[in-house]
């Protein structure tokens, strides 16, 4: 039997137990919230920790609060994290409130993300804000570039971050505005597109003898 304690911090168990732990937290989140007690789950390569849970019996969904999930160098975390069950081998998880995701390549800031979990690894991440913000290393020399887009999203598998709407990207000396731009972190390729049905794309590129300054979004763009 798996017993959860008001007082535990963080429980890591094999993926083979996974599915039989998820069955009791639901069971245990029928009968009411859990304790407001930092708890965790692990399946695989992945662990899950939260401080409160609950079911919303209408929707069927868990409801985390103050969430954070780690697989490998990947982490997540945000005030509210919804999802169907507490697996990630084939699901779906939506975060909202102050949502932060950070990789070995880069970091996203946003609002609130959807994230698809498959094989206990983070597929892909569809983020959205006012904006959302991006933050990575650009070219040979690994030169920090920052980012942003009302939405944006990140294919783990290609290594491909696509902003859209009003997007904007620098790495501290040249940048690029557009309605969407397409960056490759594996090929360090970039591609800005303009509005649909015709639109410019705008930007600026200085000398490389320039001196380059630490990347900052535009006046009026939140930090």
């Amino acid at each position: 039997m798996v017993k959860l304690h008001p007082d535990l911090r963080a429980v890591a168990l094999p993926a083979a137990v996974l599915p039989a732990v998820a069955v009791l937290a639901v069971a245990l989140l029928a009968a009411g919230p859990l304790p407001a007690a930092p708890l965790g789950v692990g399946g695989g390569n992945a662990t899950l920790h939260w401080d409160a849970a609950q079911l919303d019996y209408q929707r069927g969904q868990v409801v985390l609060r103050d969430v954070q999930i780690q697989q490998g160098g990947t982490t997540i975390q945000a005030e509210l994290a919804e999802a169907s069950g507490l697996e990630f081998d084939d699901s779906t998880w939506t975060f909202s409130g102050n949502v932060r995701l950070h990789t070995p390549q880069g970091s996203l800031n946003a609002d609130d993300a959807t994230v698809r979990f498959l094989d206990s690894r983070v597929q892909t991440a569809t983020v959205h804000g006012g904006p959302a913000v991006f933050a990575g290393e650009v070219g040979a020399g690994r030169t920090p570039a920052r980012g942003h887009a009302r939405a944006i999203d990140y294919d783990f598998a290609s290594g491909e971050v696509r902003l859209n709407e009003d997007a904007w990207l620098s790495d501290g000396r040249n940048e690029i505005n557009g309605a969407r731009i397409v960056y490759n972190l594996a090929a360090q390729r970039v591609q800005a597109e303009g509005p649909s049905g015709g639109g410019r794309v705008s930007g600026t590129i200085r000398p490389r003898n320039a001196p380059a300054t630490a990347p900052s979004a535009p006046s009026g763009t939140p930090p």
